[in-house]
């Protein structure tokens, strides 16, 4: 081979390992990342909940309100504290999308979704119908 011939083949190969090497270090460092569910199970949602009003595609889980409260899945009692939001059924609604630990999207036709919640105005009832 010649010299202008190696020198090409040397630096397309070194070109291909340097593209590789940031994909390869981001797979490194992200092995601990956890990506959500996309259908998380609705009785273990709790804490900080950001209601998603645009898109629902942007929401980690789509709810139905049941305003009679007969047949939820969860009933939901909201919390005035995010601290107090510690188990199943405890809901702090915030507006910052990047405080919450769920993003919601309110269905308006029940048929749409998997979930059904009914609000609560008593502590002790908050939690899975389960």
């Amino acid at each position: 081979m010649n010299f202008e011939f190696k020198a090409l083949l040397t630096s397309s190969v070194l070109m291909n390992i340097l593209l590789y090497i940031p994909l390869l270090l981001s797979s490194l460092f992200l092995s601990d990342y956890k990506v959500k569910s996309q259908v998380p199970d609705i009785c273990r949602v709790y804490g900080a909940i950001y209601v998603e009003t645009q898109n629902r595609n942007r929401a980690d889980m789509m709810v139905y309100v049941d305003k009679d409260g007969a047949f939820p899945e969860m009933k939901v009692f909201v919390q005035e504290n995010q601290f107090y939001a510690d188990r199943p059924g405890m809901w702090y609604f915030t507006n910052d999308r990047y405080q919450a630990d769920f993003v919601i999207f309110i269905e308006k036709e029940e048929g749409r979704t998997r979930h059904i919640i009914s609000y609560t105005d008593l502590e002790s009832e908050a939690g899975c119908r389960q």
